[in-house]
């Protein structure tokens, strides 16, 4: 017996099948096949998310870009996260696709940046991150390499072939409005980046990253991004907590997250776990990790009644649980 192509497509669509990574039900991560963990990102590191729901049955599969799936159901509607439709092509048929999402219209953001003695205004710009940043992104982590090594460690090992990857997963999070990931541009050059890397609707809470180049510190652009995009979540988007959560002896953040009016919350216990081992350290370490204090800042919406008490919003151990190397 003759199979044609159609007599062989159910035949391929089962081998695609089961090359799709399993979802768990009772995570929202998505794990890999055989390896029993979860993707996980590190303090502002990518993580892979899964949508909340389990997949449908396989005929309401179809591929979209960065081979991530979609149901017709998704594609077809504008519930999920009331985004604007787009369109994407499929060899034999076009289908409404979440592309496109109104709440970045407003980008690029012009920061006003008062020129320092002797110097011209710099124009500082804020815009979402897309894959055509990879490679002055990545020039931009050369080039600051050392600074980053204490601080944002998995920053200063990220190499060249990562950068795509990790700016999908962020665009894949503005689309879903699960993350804003805003490159800093300081005369037209990446210089950093400011983001909501996570945001939990459900608490009303958006917890916020920062990394500025070293050659554009000092002048206030970390404040002004952080306060623009702060006022951007409490009094657009209607968040009632955003949080900043860095480590005690980073004094330049938390600089930043004070001027920016964020508060010390001292009664936030939270640690990051951090690959490697340093010599002397003062910290715990485990399985080759080392366990470092956060600390926690915190700003509320005045304007409105949280829906959750900060304790719900804003629990112990969030980047702890977030970084277990367990």
């Amino acid at each position: 017996m003759r199979l044609t192509i159609n007599g062989l497509a159910p035949f391929l669509l089962a081998l695609m099948l089961q090359a799709i990574p399993r979802v768990s039900r009772k995570s929202s991560m998505m794990i890999p096949q055989g390896s029993g963990r979860h993707i996980t990102q590190g303090f502002g590191k990518p993580c892979v998310k899964s949508f909340s729901r389990p997949f449908p049955k396989p005929i309401d599969y179809i591929m979209g870009q960065n081979n991530i799936l979609f149901t017709l159901e998704a594609l077809k509607s504008k519930k999920r996260n009331d985004l604007l439709i787009g369109q994407v092509t499929h060899p034999k048929h076009t289908y409404d696709r979440v592309m496109t999402d109104e709440w970045l219209s407003v980008f690029p953001i012009v920061l006003p940046i008062e020129a320092a003695a002797g110097t011209e205004r710099a124009v500082v710009t804020l815009r979402p991150i897309t894959k055509d940043d990879a490679l002055p992104f990545m020039e931009t982590v050369h080039r600051n390499r050392d600074i980053f090594l204490d601080t944002i460690p998995w920053l200063a090992n990220t190499e060249g072939y990562l950068v795509k990857s990790y700016i999908s997963i962020w665009e894949l999070d503005q689309q879903q409005r699960a993350g804003l990931h805003l490159v800093v541009e300081v005369n037209d050059r990446v210089e950093g980046i400011v983001n909501m890397h996570t945001i939990d609707w459900d608490r009303s809470i958006a917890h916020l990253g920062y990394w500025l180049a070293s050659n554009a510190q000092g002048y206030g652009i970390a404040t002004k991004a952080v306060s623009w995009l702060s006022a951007y979540a409490l009094d657009t988007l209607g968040l009632d907590y955003l949080d900043i959560s860095c480590r005690e002896d980073n004094d330049k953040s938390r600089h930043v997250a004070e001027r920016a009016g964020y508060t010390l919350v001292r009664e936030i216990e939270d640690y990051e776990w951090v690959p490697g081992e340093k010599e002397n350290t003062k910290y715990e370490v485990e399985k080759g990790y080392t366990k470092i204090p956060l600390t926690c800042y915190l700003l509320r919406n005045q304007a409105k009644t949280p829906k959750y008490p900060l304790q719900i919003a804003r629990p112990n151990n969030f980047y702890s649980t977030l970084t277990d190397p367990a």
